[in-house]
């Protein structure tokens, strides 16, 4: 990739992100759970409606889509670590389904948004 084509490509890729994490709100008093696969003091919290569900090949690529009112999408990584629940119970990224309604406990690892915990109402 040529350099100023690399250049635009960084200048994107950074602007997705920072649109991406828009509307997020950092919660003071909810420290993540054991395990988790972001070490953090001061995670996100963010809610809205799953659009998305990649589950990725051998685990590789796995992330959740969330819609979220008067703020752009937001793609998420999910990692091994990360807490999945739906209605209260532990759960697998695959028994997530597009239209829940969802709240999204992360962090950042690097420039990656990182999903610690994951809670799903499924809608009716």
């Amino acid at each position: 990739m040529s350099s100023p084509v690399r250049s635009i490509a960084i200048s994107v890729a950074a602007a997705l992100l920072a649109c991406a994490t828009s509307g997020a709100q950092q919660p003071t008093t909810q420290a993540p759970p054991p395990g988790s696969p972001v070490a953090t003091r001061h995670p996100y919290e963010m809610d809205g409606r799953l659009e998305a569900v990649g589950g990725g090949l051998l685990g590789m690529g796995r992330s959740v889509t969330v819609a979220r009112d008067e703020a752009p999408a937001a793609v998420l990584h999910v990692a091994d670590g990360t807490a999945v629940a739906v209605e209260g119970r532990a759960s697998r990224l695959g028994d997530l389904r597009p239209g829940d309604d969802v709240r999204v406990l992360f962090d950042f690892d690097g420039g990656t948004p990182v999903a610690i915990k994951i809670e799903a109402k499924p809608r009716r």
